[in-house]
């Protein structure tokens, strides 16, 4: 068989049947699918491409449809619905196209707002899913493996679960992303400058839902000139109408700063400048995955596997055979530019998104980035409605099986038994009809708090929360949440306001924590326990579900009956082992149980909710943290040193839970295990002096002093300012080297760093003698 390039960039083959051919010179044009070009008799007739795409689009909608959730839910959700509703400014980059286009469906005369936009997703997750039908039926031009590609996209664990809740900016993005490959794929075949033109302004708008379609138009780009070099520069006014149509597309970013002056409730980070809106648009309040988690090609290694096995259970193991099948098929087909494109888009948006991200290998960095790896999906859904083409082709060709069995009832069992296996799969765990966690907690918060209170959420499942049932409907205006866009309002420290930054660190927080709670005359919540050490006579004290923070001449006051006044709806009744909030919410409900049980002493029944706690925690490391730390403040220091060594199990590199094990070890008597931990703090953190000062001070009360005064002597070195250090040392060339010079110049440099000393006074006195 022969085969030679033809004009257009594609090959073909003579000895090839039309139904068979890999690419054809007479695909359809956009205004008239079912014909070939002027003159050329059909491909195939209206009514194939309209029910591969159409009866993919219902079923995959009312799929949506009967598992999407009535109202709020987790992650991003609260926030992005208030923004919809009050066309504010979200989190960045700003999402200024989903905002709009929500803020529609919001006013749907239908159900909530929650609840509509929630049906935004669920459309256009389906319209993903029919666009994917579509390219699959113009690759092998069959109605039954285009619905079956189709649905498979629609039954993926992740994507399904994108399609059924207000994150919907990830079903809005792949459907674009899949109309531009669409249209790419028509243009190739007939070269219409319209198909370009309109691909550039769809571009635009996908830079202005999300991030992720940022890097896409390099590959766009390079398909049309690998098919064509001549396409952009042809004809003088094309490339300069591509790049007009996309800043068109792109100035919907305009939309930031107009609504910035407008004021409105959300305005996160009031990008009212043209340098405010590049900050926000540019995500620059969030620190770089490199920052936090240095690059390394042994972590590389181990997140590209969590990738592999992200990758395996979308569609379901057994049908991961299929994508790879259908990916060498789609190779053997030779339209190179096709499979480049593909190929090229399906790395960018999976292995280009792990170097991106460089996320942790955490249960938490895990499932918050993996959503990332939506992108992906469409292109392995066509890749894996090939690879069933390929199969039924095989399955067809066996005599048995042909004289029993039509190819058309093959290809309509596969179309209805290959679906079906990530349908019932992933149904149940994707099904949020009944989910109530995130509006019921948001609601108890509101129960808990006093009136006029101001709230310090640690988390979206909180800070989301409120913020909806606020701007949305109206609930407790009084309550002010104090982080509602991940740096604390100016407004509630105004007068001290100019000596922070606009995005203060850790420290100034504290600090802006701490000035709060001392001149606001307001109850002040925290949803985390925060340390009470800066703010003498303060105490903290948990109350229901939530921290309160208590005066020094406020009486601690728990409010047991709170319990009685909390509303949960099913509660237990949904599978939460994919949905992070619930994961936290059930947490926190058992965690604040046990707190309780622990004052009434009631111990046996503390320790029955804290394994409710790490359950529904799972591995996430804190929450065995927050749980050893209470049972230690009880002085249950068996239990806790329990709960550290299933945190460090989770992650060594826990370094506030390591330390809290080193000093329950320490109090248990299990002197070398101590010591362990500390020297492992010490080499995982070797910039941290904390955890070496820790280890020499429990080395020399061990009777290990001369390495204990080895290691005092490094720390006085690296931080010559640090009394400590000194003091130590002193008291080791005294003791142990018997050396009274070297321990009289110590004990000096440490009274002349801090004078407020006195055994060390007394000891410099009597040497002095």
């Amino acid at each position: 068989m022969t085969r030679k390039r033809n004009d257009k960039g594609t090959w073909s083959a003579k000895s090839r049947t039309p139904a068979s051919a890999p690419v054809r010179q007479n695909m359809p044009t956009l205004s008239s699918i079912q014909n070939a070009q002027a003159g050329a008799e059909p491909l195939y007739r209206p009514v194939q491409f309209h029910a591969a795409w159409i009866v993919t689009f219902l079923i995959a909608l009312v799929s949506y449809w009967l598992t999407l959730a009535p109202g709020l839910t987790g992650g991003d959700s609260g926030e992005l619905i208030s923004a919809a509703w009050l066309l504010g400014i979200p989190h960045p980059p700003g999402y200024p196209l989903w905002t709009m286009i929500a803020h529609g469906f919001a006013k749907l005369p239908w159900g909530s707002p929650a609840y509509n936009i929630n049906f935004m997703s669920a459309f256009f997750g389906a319209a993903t899913a029919a666009l994917v039908a579509v390219i699959t039926f113009s690759l092998v031009r069959n109605v039954a493996v285009a619905i079956c590609a189709g649905l498979c996209l629609a039954f993926s664990d992740m994507f399904w679960s994108q399609s059924i809740m207000a994150k919907g900016l990830y079903t809005l993005n792949t459907s674009i992303v899949m109309l531009i490959v669409w249209l790419l794929i028509l243009w190739q075949r007939n070269r219409k400058p319209s198909f370009l033109l309109f691909c550039s302004l769809l571009y635009g708008f996908a830079c202005a839902n999300h991030p992720t379609s940022w890097p896409l138009g390099l590959f766009f780009a390079g398909f049309v000139l690998f098919v064509d070099r001549k396409a952009l520069f042809g004809k003088v006014w094309l490339l300069p109408a591509c790049i007009g149509l996309y800043l068109l597309g792109l100035s919907v970013y305009l939309y930031l700063p107009i609504r910035a002056h407008a004021n409105t409730y959300m305005n996160w980070g009031n990008p009212a400048t043209f340098q405010d809106m590049l900050f926000h648009i540019l995500r620059k309040q969030y620190p770089s995955g490199t920052a936090e988690n240095p690059r390394s090609l042994g972590l590389f290694i181990r997140q590209t596997g969590r990738l592999a096995e992200f990758m395996l259970h979308q569609f379901t193991p057994a049908l991961l055979g299929l994508v790879a099948v259908g990916l060498i098929a789609h190779m053997k087909r030779r339209n190179w530019g096709q499979f480049l494109l593909f190929g090229a888009l399906f790395g960018a948006t999976s292995v280009g998104f792990v170097v991106s991200t460089n996320f942790k290998i955490e249960f938490q960095e895990v499932l918050v980035n993996s959503v990332f790896f939506v992108s992906a999906m469409p292109f392995a859904a066509v890749w894996l409605g090939l690879g069933v083409y390929e199969l039924i082709s095989i399955v067809s060709a066996i005599p048995e099986v042909n004289t029993r069995i039509s190819p058309r009832q093959v290809r309509w069992t596969a179309a209805v038994v290959i679906p079906l296996m990530p349908f019932l799969a992933y149904y149940e765990s994707n099904d949020k009809s009944r989910y109530y966690y995130a509006q019921d907690y948001g609601m108890n918060i509101l129960e808990t708090l006093d009136r006029n209170a101001i709230l310090f959420p640690s988390g979206d499942h909180s800070s989301f929360t409120v913020m909806y049932l606020q701007a949305v409907e109206g609930r407790r205006p009084d309550v002010t949440v104090a982080d509602k866009y991940g740096y604390i309002e100016k407004s509630l420290y105004a007068p001290v306001a100019s000596k922070y930054p606009r995005f203060p660190d850790k420290n100034e927080r504290a600090e802006i924590e701490r000035w709060i709670v001392e001149h606001a005359d307001r109850p002040v919540y925290f949803t985390t326990k925060r340390d009470m050490g800066d703010l003498p006579g303060y105490r903290i004290a948990p109350v229901g579900i939530l921290y309160r923070v208590f005066r020094p001449k406020e009486e601690v006051a728990l409010h047991p009956e709170i319990w009685a006044a909390y509303r949960w709806r099913n509660l237990e009744g949904i599978p939460s082992s994919k949905d992070y909030t619930a994961n936290v919410i059930l947490s926190d409900l058992h965690y604040f149980k046990g707190l309780l049980a622990l004052e009434q002493d009631r111990p046996d029944a503390a320790i029955e909710e804290f394994r409710q706690v790490v359950a529904s925690a799972q591995d996430m490391k804190e929450v065995y943290n927050n749980v050893g730390s209470a049972c230690a403040e009880k002085g249950l220091l068996s239990v806790a040193a329990y709960f550290y060594e299933r945190a460090i199990e989770f992650n060594p590199r826990y370094l506030t839970a390591r330390r809290n094990l080193a000093f329950i070890c320490k109090d248990l008597g299990r002197t070398e295990d101590a010591i362990k931990h500390f020297r492992a703090a010490s080499e995982l953190a070797p910039n941290n002096l904390t955890y070496p000062m820790e280890l020499a001070a429990l080395l020399e009360d061990a009777g290990q002093q001369e390495e204990a005064l080895q290691i005092f002597t490094r720390l006085s070195r690296a931080d010559p300012k640090n009394y400590f250090f000194f003091r130590h040392l002193g008291f080791l060339y005294r003791d142990l080297r018997k050396d009274k010079a070297t321990a009289l110049m110590n004990f000096r440099k440490s009274l002349e760093l801090n004078p407020d000393q006195p055994d060390v006074r007394t000891a410099t006195d009597q040497l002095e003698k």
